[in-house]
């Protein structure tokens, strides 16, 4: 979000009178598919931003279709909690990928067998490596100043409303139509207001520290957006730094513990 601000404009030291900020919400949403709404606004010389997040759907599984729980790791066990189901390991076991945590096949104290849809939660704590890279010598992409240019929309023909040049160069184009309405009624009659954002690409180097800074910040955005979220603890991490022909790469050990159990349809007749 601050990278797509700084694009627009938006920065400390920019001369607020100046700023679009709905073009910035524009720019933002559209770039970001995890957003659901921004809002962009000022309050004296601060500027303040707010988000929402979209909501994954959660997969609907009816509770009367038997399955199995299994695990989705190689973990193990140190927490149980069973609510449907016959549990398979011991608080302290190893499983892997794929191994039954829950079985939906349940034996009857009169030795009859049936189905259930087997649920609980089993908390194992499991090792995941992700590793980051940044070249020392990047391309990186500056925006020029953005051009506005309106047409007037007239059953699919658009006139211009402008004198100036055409964009020269590499750009990126967006555009919005508002057409007029009467009584309710959407014609064919409108104006086109065309974006044009000219850029270039610029090469530019950065020093072993340099690297390793947006490296660190690229792991602190990883650990906020994946891990840190209520469902998984970090228990232990540990990093390892290595630069091999122009290019910095940090891999991180992660020592975690969540939830491993991923429900496991039960084909039966």
């Amino acid at each position: 979000i601050l990278a797509i601000l700084a694009d627009n404009g938006i920065e400390t030291g920019s001369f607020i009178p100046n700023i679009d900020f709905r073009h910035a919400e524009r720019k933002i949403i559209v770039a970001l598919d995890d957003l659901a709404w921004i809002g962009v606004r000022n309050t004296g010389c601060r500027v303040i931003v707010e988000v929402n997040e979209r909501t994954k759907t959660p997969e609907m599984v009816p509770t009367t279709r038997p399955c199995n729980v299994v695990s989705a790791k190689d973990a193990q066990v140190v927490g149980l909690k069973v609510y449907m189901g016959m549990l398979i390991p011991m608080l302290g076991d190893g499983v892997q990928k794929g191994d039954m945590l829950i079985s939906g096949v349940v034996e009857g104290k009169y030795k009859n067998t049936y189905y259930v849809h087997a649920m609980g939660d089993i908390i194992g704590r499991y090792e995941e490596k992700v590793t980051f890279s940044q070249n020392l010598t990047d391309n990186i992409t500056v925006y020029d100043d953005e051009v506005v240019k309106k047409s007037f929309s007239v059953f699919g023909f658009r006139i211009p409303m402008y004198i100036n040049k055409d964009v020269e160069g590499e750009y990126e184009y967006a555009e919005q139509k508002n057409n007029f309405q009467l009584l309710k009624l959407t014609l064919p009659l409108g104006i086109v207001i065309s974006e044009y954002n000219p850029y270039t690409i610029e090469s530019i180097s950065y020093t072993e520290e340099e690297a390793e800074a947006i490296l660190t910040e690229k792991i602190k955005r990883y650990e906020q957006n994946f891990l840190i979220d209520g469902t998984i603890d970090v228990i232990d991490s540990q990093k390892q730094v290595s630069l091999s022909n122009g290019c910095m790469t940090i891999t991180v050990r992660y020592i975690l513990e969540g939830n491993i159990g991923q429900t496991q349809e039960i084909l039966a007749k």
